[in-house]
């Protein structure tokens, strides 16, 4: 093979010696492929880091695997809009869509024969486990990954289209992860870290690289956080090349664990972890990761929802491109941090475009919120109750089924108590949207109707409100209830709230659970 082949960026057919041109999509350009193989120059790099105070200086070296070489491209809408010149280091036109191929086939290529004929087994929500099971195809190892059932169905079918073996398993990363370290164990089957392993973060300080060969000039680099093994790879590069170009992590205000754990000085577990960025939903830094990030990246950026809604827009605009949402993270940290500057050089990793199709009406309708565009709330909700009957509607219709979810901070107070079905209690408006979040993720296309209101009380000593409510959905998400069946279920329920002060306080709400089962798993 030549020292730098070349692939098809449309097929990634991978070109003989010589040959710069794909015989099947000959009008598409090409791409060299990374050199990607483990680095023990790097590995030690990121050792030394943990053990001591020090870096020391190093080189990547290696062979090729089975990731292209990403171009960077120049963002002329965003670098007009933010006053900075804006680039994007462009991973999701990688053969998976995603960077996390680097660091799966890093680690994977490096087993002993004997670990890779007993086969692999990891977990993932989605794009790690499309980096494992590429890699176990190209290397014919046996495969089995275990995902969250909320993991998006596009990245599933991915997985499965890839030949590896999925098995289900609980409502996170973090569930998922423990299931697959005990399946490891029992099966005896290598285990693949996603993220805490020092021969992925090698694979994906490749990134790092590739930049800064670039474009040595840059003032700062985005990086997304989940697990935090691309920053801890790209800023550990930065550090003992001795770049003058900060490296700045970014992560979803509700899954800030790296964010936490620089707080405390201490890696930290987070209670609850929004899905909605289902490629960085993790409750804990990696061990590895954090130790080299505290060494090596300059800082972290936290970023709401609907920034991050707003940034998959401005990617789209830029490059025709529809990026998943974490996918789009180090662009809404980077718009974030450009508020403050200008005339800077700033490069942000688009690092994935798995998005699932049915979350594109609520990216579209939060990208104008999170670009301060629009207010959706005003002129529909009251900041004074006058009709309870009114309210209730709205409430109702502006959640579930126009899909605003910044209502819930408009309607709820801060400390609201939930009590419902099946034993579901917990405190907080954040805790409130991730379980609104995770039905309609489960069912997709939900239409709710308001079928009876029954109120008593007045705006000054407070409100009682009872509302019996019906919904049709499809179950064609991931969720509390298993795969996807694609069965419409009628689900019916009945909530009570309390309101003080025009704030609901308190919500009950019991629905159909049961019946909900009945119907998916039921013959017709």
């Amino acid at each position: 093979m030549a020292k730098n082949p070349f692939a098809c960026s449309e097929c990634h057919l991978i070109l003989a010696d010589g040959v710069d041109q794909c015989s099947r999509c000959p009008s598409a350009p090409v791409s060299s492929i990374i050199d990607f193989t483990f680095s023990k120059s790097l590995i030690s790099i990121l050792l030394s880091s943990i053990r001591s105070d020090k870096l020391a200086a190093s080189k990547f070296e290696g062979s090729h695997g089975t990731s292209i070489e990403t171009p960077i491209t120049f963002a002329p809408n965003m670098s007009l809009k933010e006053g900075n010149k804006i680039f994007l280091k462009r991973e999701d036109l990688q053969p998976i869509f995603s960077f996390k191929i680097r660091g799966a086939y890093n680690k994977i290529a490096n087993l002993s024969a004997q670990q890779k004929k007993r086969g692999v087994l990891t977990a993932s929500a989605g794009n790690h486990a499309q980096g494992v099971a590429n890699a176990c195809r190209k290397l014919k190892i046996p495969c089995l990954i275990v995902m969250p059932v909320t993991a998006p169905d596009i990245k599933v079918k991915a997985v499965k289209r890839l030949g590896a073996k999925v098995k289900l398993y609980g409502d996170g990363f973090d569930q998922a992860s423990k299931k697959a370290i005990q399946l490891a164990k029992e099966k005896k089957m290598e285990f693949i870290e996603a993220f805490d392993d020092p021969f992925t973060i090698a694979g994906q300080g490749t990134v790092g690289k590739e930049i800064l060969d670039a474009d040595p000039s840059l003032d700062v680099i985005f990086v997304p956080v989940g697990g935090g093994g691309l920053l801890a790879g790209i800023s550990a590069w930065a550090a003992q090349t001795q770049s003058k170009t900060k490296v700045y992590g970014v992560e979803v205000e509700d899954s800030a664990c790296l964010t936490e754990a620089l707080k405390a000085n201490k890696r930290v577990r987070l209670r609850e972890v929004g899905q909605f960025a289902d490629g960085v939903a993790v409750g804990r830094v990696g061990k590895n990761n954090f130790d080299v990030i505290k060494e090596c990246a300059d800082g972290v950026v936290t970023v709401s929802i609907d920034e991050l809604c707003a940034a998959v827009k401005d990617i789209f605009e830029d490059t025709r491109v529809l990026s998943e949402p974490s996918g789009a993270l180090a662009l809404a940290g980077l718009k974030k941090y450009a508020a403050k500057i200008s005339n800077k050089r700033l490069l942000a990793i688009s690092s994935g475009a798995n998005v699932n199709f049915e979350r594109l009406s609520y990216i579209v309708e939060r990208s104008e919120v999170g670009e301060k565009r629009e207010k959706l709330l005003s002129f529909e909700i009251p900041e004074k109750i006058t009709n309870v009957r009114e309210f209730a509607h709205a409430v109702f219709n502006t959640i579930w089924n126009r899909r605003n979810f910044s209502t819930i901070d408009h309607v709820y107070s801060n400390d609201v108590a939930f009590e419902g079905s099946t034993e579901r209690k917990f405190k907080g408006k954040k805790h409130l949207r991730n379980f609104i979040v995770s039905m309609i993720a489960t069912f997709p296309d939900m239409a709710l109707s308001v079928e009876d209101i029954y109120w008593m009380g007045n705006n000054h000593d407070g409100y009682s409100v009872s509302i019996r409510w019906g919904a049709f959905g499809t179950h064609s998400g991931n969720g509390s209830y298993g795969p996807p069946t694609n069965k419409e279920c009628y689900i019916w329920g009945i909530t009570q709230w309390h309101i003080e002060n025009n704030k609901i306080v308190k919500e009950w709400t019991v629905f159909n659970e049961f019946g909900i089962l009945v119907q998916l798993l039921g013959d017709k």
